[in-house]
């Protein structure tokens, strides 16, 4: 059996004169750890994303950890599709310098 954490995949995108235009994109993914106490084969299909959990307690404290780690990846998406879009902006306006040169 394996426990899952989640990951923010990000890819910048590509604006180079040479290549066609593609924008960012962000995943979210579910990063695998093997957990060697979870053997049970009838869990076999199960993808558990959160540590055992025996008192409600520790279930809510999973479901912050997990409800934080999303707004972790948020806030990280975030900040770097603004950088994106700046790089963009910058792009933009030396080409559009460059059209008005000539």
């Amino acid at each position: 059996m394996s426990m899952f954490n989640l990951k923010l995949l990000f890819l910048p995108g590509i604006y180079g004169k040479d290549a066609l235009p593609c924008g960012p994109t962000a995943y979210v993914a579910i990063q695998r750890y093997l957990h060697p106490n979870l053997t049970d084969s009838s869990m076999k299909n199960e993808q558990v994303i959160s540590a055992d959990c025996l008192t409600f307690d520790e279930f809510k404290h999973e479901i912050n950890r997990l409800t934080n780690e999303l707004e972790t990846l948020k806030k990280r998406a975030e900040r770097l599709f603004a950088e994106i879009a700046q790089e963009k902006q910058r792009a933009y306006g030396v080409i559009r310098s460059l059209l008005e040169c000539n």
